[in-house]
């Protein structure tokens, strides 16, 4: 089973609200930190109470995997957003993803994986709220 294979179960798990899923794949000792918030949540006990208190998960899911070089695209379950791009080698994994939560706020969120001995050691998450580009912007911009 190879790293990819872990943080792919992983992603599968999150996007189904799956919290015996996700804690299949983490480390004993797996630490989790949100820079923005300044929370680190540390162990797997922990951070399964955590999830298990946590009001509502994402909308998002994965529906399927395009193979590119070390790059995965999973296609977005919500219209008209960015699917989760998966990217890594060796131990180190980079997610880029679209969250809708439940009420209703929405956030581009990049997470960094730490991978050891098989299992998500270490989850780095980075959350941005969409806004308006600015209109002295629009001469430099281009389409997607």
């Amino acid at each position: 089973m190879s790293n990819l294979d872990v943080v792919m179960r992983y992603a599968d798990a999150l996007h189904e609200y799956d919290v015996e899923g996700l804690v299949a794949e983490m480390h004993e000792q797996i630490v989790c930190r949100y820079p923005q918030s300044g929370e680190v949540i540390k162990g797997r006990d922990n951070y399964r109470a955590f999830l298990e208190a946590y009001p509502g998960l994402p909308q998002t899911r994965v529906d399927s995997v395009d193979y590119r070089e070390e790059t995965f695209l999973i296609p977005s379950a919500l219209p008209g957003q960015p699917g989760v791009t998966v990217s890594g080698v060796g131990d180190m994994f980079v997610a880029q993803s679209f969250f809708a939560y439940p009420d209703g706020s929405e956030y581009y969120v990049v997470t960094l994986f730490v991978l050891r001995e098989g299992k998500i050691a270490e989850e780095t998450s980075y959350f941005a709220a969409p806004f308006e580009a600015p209109d002295w912007r629009a001469p430099f911009r281009q389409a997607p």
